[in-house]
């Protein structure tokens, strides 16, 4: 049985408690067996509270090692502010990183899930992290879908164009017409138009744009995806690193173009999935595929799928 000192509280029928912070300082700890949690509370209703923090550093180590582990609970998210790390070990948790963050190690596990905040009406955000050793399990993913540039009507975008390059409107694509990044997104009115493609197919350093749509509740367009930029000595990758469009809401929602995906490394290794692929619709037009590129030394022993394809509307 767990303590309640252990974990943020529980509910009986709202959202429980986040977990809290933890730091621990040692010379030596080889005689301690006990057990150290930071887990939001859990509520019947399944509303566990976010995953806190609990750093580890000896006195011989100049920095120490970031677990963040939430218990098999994923929709709260962790925040964690960008900077320098030793280790980070995230384990059945949702982490999103706001600022670049640099570490020796980037462990995720246990269906953990690295992001970036979603990009509003101002600016851009993306998800930067620098490391020697990034390993991402077969259950785990960065995942930066449809935190993009705003489909219409979505967020504060309260226009019938989706927004694109500039994080403007102008020259969005318009109602029914899917995003565009690399590719074009799909038309579907044959009054409108779809965003032009933008962007270095070589330095992929922009989010997707978003899918028009109108203000009724079944046709908002979709967001596009974020934007994910890793750099690491060792790329062990039987995960995901995707950054796919959204999809519209109803029908006639458009879809969201691909994000962007960018990965210098010396070594990547394992059988995962890299995408940047644009996201489908119903009845409206189709996102158009994003940007990937990829900078190795060696990939002899990746047997992964990478796509940026474009999706398909009616």
């Amino acid at each position: 049985d767990r303590r309640p000192e252990d974990d943020g509280l529980g509910a009986s029928s709202a959202g429980g408690g986040g977990g809290g912070r933890i730091a621990i300082y040692y010379t030596d700890k080889s005689g301690f067996t006990g057990t150290v949690g930071a887990n939001g509370g859990s509520a019947p209703t399944g509303r566990r509270g976010g995953a806190g923090t609990i750093y580890w550093q000896s006195s011989t180590q100049q920095l120490g090692e970031l677990v963040i582990d939430n218990k098999g609970v994923m929709d709260v998210p962790t925040t964690l502010t960008g900077g320098r790390y030793g280790d980070v070990s995230i384990t059945n948790s949702t982490v999103v990183i706001s600022g670049t963050m640099t570490a020796d190690t980037v462990s995720l596990k246990n269906g953990s899930v690295l992001t970036h905040p979603s990009t509003d009406t101002t600016g851009m955000s993306q998800l930067d992290v620098t490391a020697t050793t990034i390993v991402i399990d077969s259950t785990s993913r960065i995942d930066v879908t449809a935190r993009g540039y705003l489909g219409s009507y979505q967020g504060t975008n309260n226009s019938n164009n989706g927004r694109t390059y500039g994080n403007t409107t102008t020259g969005g694509s318009t109602q029914y017409n899917g995003g565009g990044y690399g590719g074009l997104g799909g038309k579907h009115d044959t009054n409108g138009s779809v965003n032009t493609a933008y962007g270095d197919l070589m330095n992929p350093s922009e989010v997707g744009s978003g899918g028009g749509g109108t203000s009724n509740s079944d046709s908002h367009g979709g967001n596009g995806g974020g934007l994910v930029r890793v750099t690491a000595g060792t790329l062990t990758l039987d995960g995901s690193i995707v950054a796919y469009g959204g999809g519209g809401s109803g029908s006639w929602g458009s879809g969201g173009s691909g994000g962007g995906i960018h990965i210098n490394t010396g070594t990547i290794s394992g059988s995962g999935t890299i995408s940047a692929k644009g996201a489908g619709s119903t009845s409206a037009g189709g996102g158009g595929g994003g940007r990937i590129a990829i900078y190795y030394a060696d990939r002899v022993n990746f047997t992964g799928i990478v796509s940026a394809s474009g999706k398909s509307g009616s």
